[in-house]
């Protein structure tokens, strides 16, 4: 008998960035990095610690700890990835401006050898590169650099119910077809521009990512680093006359940011009571806080 996992329900979310594939490949360091930095920003906004990201060069899968409270996760990780959008394309690097589509799901998820088995990850990287949603982000140009897209059975369990951050007024409704199958999903197109997080610590950036490191996005970045340097080393780096490697490092190098990977990988599934810390305690007061966001009608 194949040994089965154990299926949690979970949120996850997929990201992918728009126009990838027609640029050189020489900006894709560039992308894949800020796309990093991007990510990072939302889960500090949502004031997750932990992760368990799946790369995809020009996307990320991240799948969340299970028993989050979704209605406030929900908003406050479109409202980061909002604001990380706008702060890295202030100074845009050879990639250029970076737009992306969002796609939110919830369902019974388990690990599996190769990565997450169940419906749930399926579903969030099919509605992810869905031709609709495509077509919104790119009809919606200068005005949103990001199109969100969530199944019917999320719309209605949360968007609908209006909770701060989530507006059911600026989600459309679309008929997609998945694998053959109908589906309804639901498109928000958040407006370009700063989002700041009241309740947080201004985010640097300056090359270092985040503040907060998020355990698992580090992980991702820190392979990136290694493999990166392992291509520039294959090349062959410039060296001067002497011998001398003049090599530098580049200040946007990701193995600059902190690495805490998880202490016990095998028991993300439950969550963290790390008596040293108090973020979950503080999360309840920031929930209550919420209802006083005076940017609350846009994720």
């Amino acid at each position: 008998m194949v040994p089965q996992g154990r299926f949690v329900r979970r949120l996850l979310m997929a990201v992918d960035i728009e126009g990838y594939s027609r640029r050189t490949a020489a900006t894709h360091y560039d992308a894949q990095v800020r796309l990093l930095r991007i990510v990072q920003c939302a889960c500090r906004y949502a004031r997750i610690r932990q992760v368990e990201p799946q790369e995809s060069g020009d996307g990320l899968m991240l799948v969340f700890p299970p028993g989050l409270d979704e209605a406030r996760v929900v908003p406050a990780l479109i409202r980061g990835f909002r604001h990380g959008l706008y702060e890295n394309n202030r100074d845009p690097g050879g990639f250029g401006p970076v737009r992306a589509r969002m796609a939110i799901v919830e369902g019974a998820t388990a690990r599996s050898p190769n990565g997450y088995a169940g419906p749930a990850s399926i579903l969030v990287n099919d509605l992810v590169g869905v031709p609709v949603l495509k077509r919104k982000l790119a009809d919606a140009r200068p005005d949103s650099d990001v199109a969100v897209i969530v199944p019917h059975p999320l719309y209605a369990d949360l968007v609908s119910q209006n909770y701060p951050g989530l507006s059911r007024e600026h989600f459309s409704r679309v008929e997609v077809t998945l694998r053959g199958e109908p589906v309804v999903a639901w498109i928000c197109l958040p407006p370009a521009g700063p989002a700041p997080d009241p309740y947080g610590a201004e985010v640097r950036w300056d090359g270092v990512a985040t503040v907060l490191t998020v355990s698992g996005l580090a992980t991702v970045a820190a392979e990136f680093a290694r493999r990166h340097r392992a291509a520039v080393v294959a090349a062959g780096r410039a060296t001067s006359p002497g011998g001398r490697d003049t090599h530098h490092r580049d200040h946007d190098d990701p193995d600059r940011w902190e690495h805490h990977p998880p202490s016990h990988h095998d028991d993300v599934d439950e969550p963290r009571h790390d008596p040293h810390h108090h973020h979950d305690d503080d999360l309840h007061h920031h929930h209550d806080d919420l209802h006083h966001d005076d940017d609350q009608s846009h994720p």
